[in-house]
């Protein structure tokens, strides 16, 4: 089971997510260029690319003011094999676009559904407010949700020092199991304690001093 303090370190870093993915795109794009730029034209990798990016909006061009006229032969349209790979580039490359607009599109909805979004009441380590949209039904996010849910399932299975109260432990557990509510390394852990429970009550001295004395016949 996850930890008190590891939920609250993941939650922050949900926060400190949600809150970079709030800037706009433009900002990102501006940011992760002026911090990744200078290696990236350096190796071998971003070079090409550059080259590869320049020569294709070079010969783009040269193509939109100029044209091509079409070849044939045999009756049957004909090019270089070239100008057809540039021509299934661009046209997965409008493609591209397209999809990336549509995602930015979707992508600034839910930013804006989130910024007018009710926010997590849960009170962070350092006294500031969670920043994560909270939960349908819950006052809190995804994450103490799940926190809040976790302390709930913490399962007290009584003092089992004799017959009846590790029957009532048996009883919980098996609740439990049923609910869900309990995870199955638990689950294991809390059936080996009943099981030992079960096996010393007999030889411990709380047990002699509860088990009914016998009445001597007449």
């Amino acid at each position: 089971m996850e930890t008190d303090l590891t939920i609250e370190i993941e939650s922050v870093r949900k926060a400190r997510e949600a809150e970079e993915a709030a800037k706009p795109l433009e900002q990102r794009q501006k940011e992760f260029r002026e911090t990744h730029q200078h290696y990236w034209t350096k190796n071998p990798e971003g070079r090409l690319c550059q080259q590869f990016y320049k020569a294709y909006i070079e010969y783009r061009s040269f193509l939109e003011e100029c044209g091509r006229p079409p070849r044939h032969g045999n009756d049957q349209g004909i090019d270089f094999l070239e100008h057809q790979v540039y021509e299934e580039m661009a046209r997965r490359v409008e493609q591209f676009r397209a999809q990336e607009q549509e995602a930015t599109e979707k992508k600034r909805e839910n930013l804006e559904k989130a910024r007018v979004a009710a926010r997590c009441e849960h009170v962070l380590a350092d006294g500031q407010r969670c920043r994560c949209p909270k939960m349908k039904e819950s006052r809190l996010c995804y994450w103490h949700d799940h926190m809040e849910k976790t302390k709930a399932a913490k399962l007290d299975l009584g003092p089992m020092e004799d017959p009846d109260s590790i029957q009532m432990a048996i009883r919980k557990l098996q609740v439990a199991v049923i609910d869900s509510s309990l995870e199955q390394r638990q689950i294991s852990q809390l059936a080996y304690l009943i099981q030992l429970a079960a096996w010393n009550v007999t030889r411990t001295r709380i047990a002699a001093k509860i088990a009914p004395k016998e009445t001597p016949e007449d």
